[in-house]
C-alpha cells in the first residue's frame, strides 16, 4: 500500500512438528449416530464436551463413558409440546466457563444457551 509504513519483523521461525504417524489412538467415545461440531475440554474436570447435530454429549474421561446427554430445545409450555413435534437445533460450537460450572452451547438457530452443571 503506497505510503504504509512497515517495520521489519523477525524471520520466521521452523518450529519442528510431531511425527503423527506415531501416535495411536487410546479411546474411542462412540456418539451414536450424531453428527460432531465442536469439542470442548472442561478446565476443572476430565470432561470432554461435544456438540453435536442432535445436543450436547458430555464424556467422563477417565471413565470412558458418557455422563451427560441432551438436547438444547428451549423449554416448551406442555400443552404445546402435545400438538407440536419441539424442533432441536443442532448444536454448533461450545465452550466452558473458566470455572468449570457452565457450558454455553451456540446452536443452529443463532442463539448461545446456557447449561449449568450440578456435578
Amino acid at each position: 500500500i503506497p505510503g504504509m509504513r512497515t517495520e521489519a519483523t523477525e524471520p520466521a521461525v521452523d518450529v519442528p512438528c510431531a511425527e503423527f504417524d506415531k501416535f495411536t489412538v487410546s479411546h474411542t467415545f462412540d456418539c451414536g449416530d450424531h453428527t460432531i461440531n465442536a469439542l470442548a475440554f472442561c478446565p476443572t474436570r476430565f470432561w470432554l464436551a461435544a456438540a453435536t447435530n442432535k445436543g450436547v454429549i458430555v464424556f467422563d474421561l477417565p471413565a470412558e463413558a458418557a455422563v451427560a446427554e441432551f438436547d438444547v430445545a428451549e423449554p416448551v409450555d406442555a400443552e404445546v409440546e402435545e400438538v407440536t413435534k419441539r424442533f432441536t437445533p443442532a448444536a454448533a460450537s461450545i465452550a466452558w466457563s473458566q470455572d468449570g460450572a457452565k457450558l454455553f452451547v451456540g446452536c443452529a438457530d443463532n442463539t448461545i444457551r446456557t447449561f449449568r452443571c450440578s456435578q
